[in-house]
């Protein structure tokens, strides 16, 4: 929020995280941010030119609701930027979810969390009144595990998987095997 304050645009943020509340209250003190659902948005029809949602709908374990949401406080027009996790994704994280919420992993966090087809995000886009909603596929590949297993060699990695990723994590046939789906959808008039 700070970020997109200091490039000029008014601001104003939700979370269900008491914690997260203090943190983004302290960094934009003078922002309206308030404690909600994503399913509840504590807004006005129409009352955004944007809405970015990251990291959010992965911890949703219906997210039809919260696209309609987004539509709704959206102007005319108006854009949604939106991250989701791929059901199939690279780096085996649908699978260590399940096993870690099923039977614990280590430290790893035991909540289950939501994955999605790029079908679903556009029908579920559609189906909340956005015009003709895109799923792109970014972060293909090991990148995860490079960081965890090998952190120094992360930067060296990125430099050349860059290229990689760019060419190919969007193509239709690898899509699905991104580790981020970004969300695009512009909201009907």
């Amino acid at each position: 929020m700070a970020a997109l304050r200091q490039r000029g645009f008014e601001v104003a943020g939700i979370d269900a995280s008491k914690e997260m509340l203090r943190h983004a209250r302290a960094n934009n003190p003078d922002s309206e941010i308030h404690e909600a659902d994503t399913e509840e948005l504590p807004f006005p029809d129409h009352s955004f030119d944007f809405v970015l949602s990251i990291e959010v709908l992965r911890h949703l374990p219906r997210s039809a609701p919260s696209v309609l949401e987004m539509a709704r406080v959206l102007k005319p027009g108006g854009i949604s930027i939106v991250t989701a996790t791929p059901l199939l994704n690279l780096n085996g994280y649908t699978l260590i979810n399940y096993l870690a919420h099923r039977r614990g992993i280590g430290n790893l966090a035991r909540h289950k969390q939501a994955f999605h087809s790029s079908a679903r995000l556009r029908r579920e886009f559609e189906d909340a009144g956005f015009a003709r909603p895109s799923a792109h596929g970014v972060y293909l590949g090991p990148i995860n595990w490079v960081q965890r297993l090998t952190p120094r060699l992360l930067p060296r990695f990125l430099r050349v998987w860059e290229h990689v990723d760019r060419a190919l994590a969007d193509r239709q046939m690898v899509r699905e095997l991104s580790n981020m789906f970004i969300v695009r959808g512009v909201r009907n008039g």
